[in-house]
């Protein structure tokens, strides 16, 4: 165990540590008080009956402006198949390529088909000139 004059010692050291702390500390008086004047100030104001009546009318007309235009809006047409693509098959008897669509799962094929086939086929490099950044190889950097 140790002795009292140790203790004392200690308790020196440490009362001088925690004089050394308050003094390098800054004070909180001033950080108090301001945390008293903010949970003072009024609360932000709620909303009232105008504000929701605001918004329930403001939504009022997106919604009705959605509706109305949303009908209004010309039908949409299936574009006609002018290209090499493989063409759609009908059993309603419309020539292919009409834009209708095939009459059963069956006869579905996808409509980017042909780009496997296009890059299947052998056909030289594009040229690619003088781009920069582009070797002769058609490669980039």
């Amino acid at each position: 165990m140790q002795s009292e004059p140790d203790r004392e010692q200690f308790r020196a050291w440490f009362s001088d540590l925690k004089e050394a702390d308050q003094h390098a500390a800054p004070p909180f008086d001033g950080d108090w008080q301001a945390a008293l004047r903010r949970s003072r100030a009024p609360a932000p104001r709620a909303l009232g009956y105008r504000d929701l009546a605001a918004a329930i009318v403001l939504l009022a007309l997106l919604g009705g402006s959605v509706a109305f235009f949303s009908h209004r809006s010309p039908p949409r047409t299936v574009a006609t198949n002018t290209s090499s693509r493989p063409q759609l098959s009908s059993q309603s008897g419309a020539p292919e390529g009409s834009g209708t669509m095939a009459g059963s799962i069956e006869d579905w094929q996808s409509p980017t088909a042909f780009l496997l086939e296009l890059a299947s086929q052998e056909s030289p490099p594009p040229d690619t000139g003088n781009l920069p950044g582009v070797k002769a190889a058609g490669r980039m950097f």
